[in-house]
């Protein structure tokens, strides 16, 4: 008798509440809820109770209760990519490599061996945390470069070589091959790949002889791709099929004219497929190296500078502006319509032409030196300023920013 009476107050509850245009109220488990036709323009009520879009939700601060018999609500679809980020997840992004530091009396850091003779001020980040020189032979930092580069998001890494391959008794291409075996141990070991290639040039410049390019290219064939694992396109970067090597400082017009006078005298070169940087690039397609009107975006590339500053050099320098001009260059390819296959970031550790952005300290430049500190808007030195801002706008591409 009691359960009839129950069930039959519910009923009736229900009835009247359903009149007063309230259809979403929960039924007692057991019982059948009467099936109301909807009148124009309303959306039917499920008979499972499940919410429709429209249904007043609670007001902030209550607490609703379930159903006694809850449904599942329908699975969300992950976020996909939009257009542009997946456009550009095809774009290898790569950033120029100094392999040429040493340590103790007479190193590097102590005079950088251009024409003014001067000291190199800055005191990069070392895997300890402490800030201080270093030797490029040293495997540690070599790994951990290789750790913070991957990190970052970057693809390739080039190698500057081109002041010859061989200077200093052999000592920069050993430390090249070094490198290069990092990566490859890095690589197999089964983290985020990362690649590299080479950049030659300089020194046949330097002796007005442009036969050296092919002398270089034949040891880069040999000591690097011909035969070893760390040559394939798994470790090395190969571009249209080949291997990519750079050619610093000539110009495409040029290469091309010099093989025109000397037909067949370029097979290894012809080995790999060329690109170029131009000492001062004022048109988009080339490599690197300063890039005084700002980053200039073709189909092939993009390079992105923070600033350079060359002792007693004829061109014009470009200044930081304490991080703006990092900033306006990446700025503007985020907003180029164009999506370059490779972006060229210059340079991960040239401090002795001052386009590097890996973390460093600037305190101990003297007090007339004519280079900025890193220093940011506010006046305060920040020495991982370059570098937290290239991980930032590498995510911020990635993404299909736009700014």
């Amino acid at each position: 008798m009691k359960r009839t009476l129950c069930l039959f107050l519910a009923m009736l509850s229900v009835m009247l509440l359903m009149a007063c245009g309230d259809a979403t109220v929960p039924v007692p488990a057991g019982t059948q809820a009467p099936t109301v036709a909807p009148t124009q323009g309303e959306t039917p009520t499920p008979s499972n109770g499940a919410l429709q879009q429209g249904t007043a939700k609670p007001t902030a601060g209550t607490q609703t209760k379930p159903t006694t018999q809850a449904t599942a609500m329908p699975t969300q679809t992950p976020t996909q990519l939009n257009a542009l980020a997946k456009a550009r997840a095809k774009t290898q992004i790569g950033i120029w490599y100094a392999i040429w530091y040493d340590e103790g009396a007479g190193s590097i850091w102590e005079n950088d061996r251009g024409p003014t003779q001067q000291p190199i001020y800055y005191r990069p980040l070392l895997p300890n945390g402490t800030y201080n020189t270093y030797a490029s032979s040293d495997r540690d930092i070599m790994k951990w470069h290789i750790e913070e580069i991957s990190n970052a998001g970057i693809d390739f890494l080039i190698l500057d070589q081109t002041n010859d391959i061989d200077t200093g008794n052999g000592t920069l291409n050993n430390n090249a091959l070094r490198l290069v075996r990092c990566i490859y141990d890095w690589n197999v070991a089964g983290n985020r790949t990362l690649k590299y290639c080479s950049a030659v040039g300089a020194y046949a410049e330097l002796n007005n002889d442009m036969s050296i390019i092919e002398s270089e290219a034949k040891k880069l064939w040999e000591r690097y791709v011909n035969g070893k694992a760390f040559g394939t396109a798994d470790h090395h970067l190969y571009v249209d099929g080949k291997p990519l090597m750079i050619i610093f400082p000539f110009t495409e017009k040029e290469w091309t004219d010099y093989k025109k006078a000397n037909p067949g005298k370029t097979p290894y070169a012809d080995k790999f497929t060329i690109r170029f940087a131009e000492g001062h690039a004022y048109e988009a397609g080339y490599w690197g190296w300063a890039m005084p009107k700002g980053t200039l975006v073709n189909e092939d590339v993009a390079c992105i500078i923070p600033g350079w500053y060359k002792f007693n050099h004829p061109l014009e320098k470009v200044h930081r502006n304490k991080g703006q001009t990092y900033k306006k260059n990446w700025e503007t390819l985020l907003a180029s319509d164009v999506i370059p296959k490779h972006v060229v970031i210059n340079s991960f550790n040239e401090y002795a032409e001052h386009t590097a952005v890996f973390t460093a300290r600037t305190n101990k430049f003297p007090s007339n030196y004519p280079i900025e500190k890193w220093i940011d808007s506010t006046g305060k030195e920040n020495p991982s300023m370059y570098w937290d801002m290239t991980k930032l706008y590498i995510s911020k591409f990635r993404k299909g920013d736009t700014k």
